[in-house]
């Protein structure tokens, strides 16, 4: 149902007539999203929950800020709305963070190529939104860094779905950037809904995961299962995830 609901919004999206009502669906996903996060994350702690729970409203205040796509003020209210959604989760992230240097560097290494290469081509373009967008561009890729931290301190599926959600985003601002600042491209807009939707709920899903079953994909399941057999069978009982 998400799914259908985040290709209606994208096929709204590109439907002249139908672009005005682009609240309509955006609304639904929210609704979707918020209560599916809520009526499933009672097992998390308090703390989590609340700034899940907070995160997603501060996307969806940025989403439907976005409609208005092509105004600077709207755009500007989008990425400070997004920005501090980022910030909420990332702060979720922090506290299962893995202090592994050696794990870091080569993940910060290629984030930071990466985004002086994106930076490089849309500097020009962003004109007076230059120091917003590096500001945006720094947290977003914290919080991918923060997602890949959190390896080995949650079960394998939770770290696998988060992870690879945090990459989506990345992907959908990167589409939004080169669209807004360098130059149009076809089908940007339901690209950038279709990586955005697919990496939030990734997010959600993969939060969830931490502490409920019925979160955890059934492909995940067997794995992780048989790992955990073989740990307690050698090694007794273990605090670490295996992976």
């Amino acid at each position: 149902m998400y799914f259908a609901l985040v290709l209606t919004d994208a096929c709204f999206n590109n439907i002249e007539a139908l672009y005005e009502y682009k609240f309509v669906p955006k609304i639904c996903i929210f609704a979707t999203l918020a209560s599916h996060l809520f009526l499933n994350s009672k097992a998390l702690d308090t703390k989590t929950r609340i700034l899940m729970i907070s995160g997603v409203t501060f996307f969806f205040m940025g989403d439907v800020s976005f409609i208005n796509y092509d105004s600077t003020i709207f755009f500007i209210i989008g990425m400070c709305a997004f920005v501090v959604g980022k910030i909420l989760y990332m702060t979720v992230f922090f506290g299962k963070l893995s202090k592994d240097i050696e794990r870091l560097l080569p993940f910060l290494a290629i984030m930071l190529l990466y985004c002086t290469v994106i930076l490089y081509y849309l500097t020009d373009g962003a004109g007076s939104l230059t120091i917003p967008l590096y500001v945006y561009s720094a947290i977003s890729m914290t919080m991918a860094v923060a997602s890949y931290l959190r390896f080995k301190k949650v079960n394998v599926e939770s770290y696998a779905m988060v992870f690879m959600g945090s990459l989506f985003f990345v992907a959908s601002d990167t589409i939004s950037g080169f669209d807004k600042f360098y130059a149009p491209m076809l089908l940007s807009n339901s690209l950038i809904l279709l990586f955005f939707g697919t990496g939030h709920y990734l997010i959600i899903r993969g939060i969830l995961a931490e502490v409920n079953e019925e979160s955890r994909p059934s492909f995940f399941k067997d794995f992780y299962a048989e790992e955990e057999m073989s740990e307690n069978t050698i090694d007794g009982k273990s605090d670490d995830y295996t992976y």
